[in-house]
């Protein structure tokens, strides 16, 4: 990893999704997490679908991460949408 410029380590969905039942995919996630501090790298989770895999990444001490228990994909017209809604009720 050392040979590329990397600054990031992203943990797939397939990982992720097994994390609530699988003592393995929640070893191998904390693996993960430590060998990306390890390397200085920011580690993100894709496919965060779910309380139980967001509080196991969080007890990971994982950086961040993305999925539908966040929100679903979003055209370009919806996003606008969802930020301008959003700008107007901090300014209330």
């Amino acid at each position: 990893m050392q040979q590329f410029s990397v600054d990031t380590l992203k943990i797939a969905r397939s990982v992720i999704s097994g994390i609530a039942s699988n003592p393995e995919a929640d070893a191998l996630i904390r693996a993960f997490v430590q060998m990306g501090k390890s390397l200085g790298l920011e580690n993100y989770a894709k496919g965060i679908e779910d309380l139980s895999q967001l509080r196991n990444l969080q007890n990971a001490q994982c950086d961040s991460g993305n999925g539908y228990l966040f929100a679903r994909p979003l055209s370009v017209a919806a996003f606008e949408a969802l930020i301008t809604s959003a700008a107007s009720d901090l300014l209330k």
